[in-house]
């Protein structure tokens, strides 16, 4: 194995982009591997209250080629507000994408999980 620089560590992709059919919403999506800095925003969710699925899947959500969707606070809340069986399903690939469990994000992963 080479060593590698930092430069070389930021140079590379690490997008990990996933590709999620969903036939219920007529096409679709792609989530990404959750960076330190998404992931702080989704803690900062939690502090504040705010429901933890709408913004697991929402800071996951990004373009075939890994660009994070730019996606409000609002967008994220709105997305709160559709189907549960869609969005148990969107949460539950973002948190095996992540290779997230109870322990790293309880409350997202409780809240999702919990009606099973």
């Amino acid at each position: 194995m080479n060593d590698l620089t930092i430069d070389d560590v930021l140079a590379i992709s690490d997008a990990d982009v996933q590709r999620v059919e969903c036939p219920e919403l007529g096409g679709v999506l792609y989530c990404r591997a959750l960076t330190i800095e998404r992931m702080e925003k989704i803690e900062a969710a939690k502090e504040q209250g705010r429901a933890l699925a709408p913004c697991l899947i929402g800071y996951s959500l990004c373009d075939k080629h890994g660009k994070f969707a730019d996606i409000s606070d609002a967008q994220i809340d709105a997305l709160g507000g559709k189907s549960y069986k869609t969005l148990k399903r969107l949460c539950e690939v973002v948190l095996e994408h992540n290779q997230l469990n109870d322990t790293d994000l309880a409350d997202a992963a409780t809240e999702i999980k919990k009606t099973d």
